[in-house]
């Protein structure tokens, strides 16, 4: 087993990429309860000895809240929430028409508030990450503290310290578009090492499909992209060949000069990607397609179509593919949660899963 301090560089990617869709994941639900923008900074896995951890989150002596869930199943670990005092306020401002000056004003109502508002953040993250993984997660009743920020990180330190010298976090900051001066609330996992291994290996096993990406795999072999938004997935299949394409495109139509970029956009994304299944001996006839994604994202006042590039990409997908005479068999599309789309290589059966809904099999 690794020890946190001799991960490569290419563990230390894969472990990113997981914080960012839990972390991306955790945004939209919390921007939802808000009703407010929420941006996130650029997740960030950190190894850290423990003196640096509390240096790290904000110096052993300030004050902050913190939730705080413990994991288990197939999967240990700790997830912490930590709300500073603007945070708070935003929170029991729009939920509770009321702020407070320090944290020893927060009642008992306050407290449930910014217990509930942490637990939905922590399980839209272990969510993200359990259908990402495929395995069950158990998370604990979270439990909820004001005290010294040192205190406050030396619970998954404690909890892990038979382990390693090291703490791993993953995680970033949220930030409310109401209060973007404030870094509003970091949200962060702690894992245990052996968990380390098995995400690398779940996400590794897995030919990942990301943003204006296409990938292909024949006989055997996973495809899978990644919270679809607005985006499509599209899976090319041929059945005699057993040879499987994913395609991810990001918007509807190529009217860039010189089509630098044929991946990011349907009706060239499509068409680039049916060349290079013909040049592997695909026939254009046997050739079939699923679709998902397209969701709208956003919720734009007065119903204008910034929010909606999901249906024109729909539109574009469903056009190229009639003019290509490629048959599409199935989609699930539009809505407004973001999905990750699996396709497999062997049986040409694709799976969606997506927030708050069953796994779809299609």
């Amino acid at each position: 087993m690794k020890n946190f301090n001799e991960l490569s560089g290419l563990e230390l990617d894969t472990l990113r990429e997981i914080g960012s869709i839990g972390t991306g994941n955790a945004a939209t639900a919390l921007s939802s309860l808000l009703q407010c923008e929420v941006r996130i900074e650029m997740p960030e896995v950190r190894i850290l000895g423990y003196n640096e951890a509390i240096d790290w989150i904000g110096g052993p002596e300030g004050i902050t809240a913190g939730v705080l869930v413990r994991l288990g199943g197939e999967i240990n670990g700790i997830m912490l929430s930590v709300q500073q005092m603007d945070f708070i306020n935003q929170v029991l401002g729009r939920m509770m028409n009321r702020t407070v000056c320090e944290y020893g004003q927060l009642s008992e109502l306050d407290r449930s508030a910014m217990v509930e508002v942490g637990n939905i953040m922590i399980s839209t993250f272990v969510n993200a990450l359990s259908g990402l993984a495929g395995v069950t997660i158990q998370p604990s009743v979270p439990g909820f503290a004001v005290d010294m920020q040192g205190a406050i990180i030396t619970v998954p330190m404690a909890e892990f310290g038979g382990q390693s010298d090291y703490i791993m976090t993953i995680g970033t900051n949220f930030i409310c578009e109401a209060c973007p001066a404030a870094s509003c609330c970091h949200l962060t996992c702690v894992p245990s090492i052996s968990c380390c291994g098995s995400w690398v290996f779940w996400m590794n096993d897995k030919l990942v499909v990301g943003i204006a990406d296409m990938k292909m795999a024949q006989g055997s072999g996973m495809l899978v992209t990644y919270a679809l938004g607005s985006c499509i997935g599209i899976c090319f299949y041929d059945p005699m060949l057993k040879l499987a394409a994913l395609l991810h495109i990001m918007l509807p139509l190529n009217l860039e000069t010189g089509r630098k970029s044929p991946l990011k956009y349907a009706d060239t994304g499509i068409r680039e990607t049916l060349r290079e299944m013909e040049r592997r001996g695909a026939k254009r006839a046997r050739v079939t397609a699923k679709i998902a994604g397209g969701a709208r994202m956003f919720e734009v006042a007065g119903g204008g179509n910034l929010g909606n590039i999901g249906q024109r990409n729909i539109e574009s997908v469903h056009m190229t593919l009639r003019t290509e005479g490629v048959r599409l068999l199935q989609e699930d599309v539009g809505g407004t949660v973001a999905r990750t789309l699996l396709f497999d290589a062997a049986t040409g059966q694709g799976c969606v899963r997506c927030y708050g809904k069953p796994e779809l099999i299609f």
